[in-house]
């Protein structure tokens, strides 16, 4: 048992060693030049929405945009 614990534990410093937060910060700054900055630009229409910006009285259905958006 003390065997397997020994090589969990090099695996697990191996794993999640310094170089894990570089790996994982380049990779979201990666995705993020890859899409563009869309996470951003979405975020604005987020705010939109919830302001009421695109709430129309007369639209059928039982909720509006902003309680649409609180359930997803």
């Amino acid at each position: 048992m003390g065997q397997f614990m020994e090589t969990i534990g090099h695996i697990n410093h191996f794993l999640w060693g310094a170089w894990t937060l570089y790996v994982l910060l380049g990779a979201g700054i990666l995705f993020t030049l890859w899409t563009k900055i869309s996470q951003f630009k979405v975020l604005t229409h987020g705010v939109a929405v919830t302001t009421g910006k695109y709430d129309n009285p007369d639209d059928p259905g039982a909720i509006n945009h902003f309680q649409a958006l609180s359930a997803a």
